[in-house]
């Protein structure tokens, strides 16, 4: 199997490394910053706790998905390839709002859309 990475892609990636990093840093931040808040709202501190789990985990497990099974696979030839790069414009799709997204990352349309 061949690979030829294409710049777009390594554009995505960094895009992408760049917004899952700071997910998980505001995750962290806020778990310090909300648990007053959430407690005096009658949160309980088992709640918050899984609360605050659960976004880490999102956020880690975003990077785990890109990082091994989109990643290795851009620029193959053939159907991997091509799963591969549509699988990395609708990743980075989630975040079109946010600065540094290009509109020519748009994730194809299915057929018959």
């Amino acid at each position: 199997m061949r690979f030829k990475r294409r710049p777009v892609h390594q554009q995505i990636l960094d895009f992408l490394d760049a917004r899952y990093a700071e997910e998980l840093q505001m995750v962290q931040q806020m778990k310090v910053g909300l648990r007053q808040v959430q407690l005096d709202a009658g949160a309980t501190p088992e709640a918050i706790d899984r609360l605050n789990r659960i976004g880490v985990e999102k956020a880690e497990l975003l990077q785990r998905f890109l990082d091994e099974t989109v990643r290795p696979h851009l620029g193959a030839d053939g159907l991997t390839g091509q799963v591969a790069d549509q699988q990395l414009r609708l990743l980075a799709w989630a975040y079109s709002d946010r600065p540094g997204y290009e509109d020519e990352w748009e994730p194809a349309k299915a057929p018959g859309e």
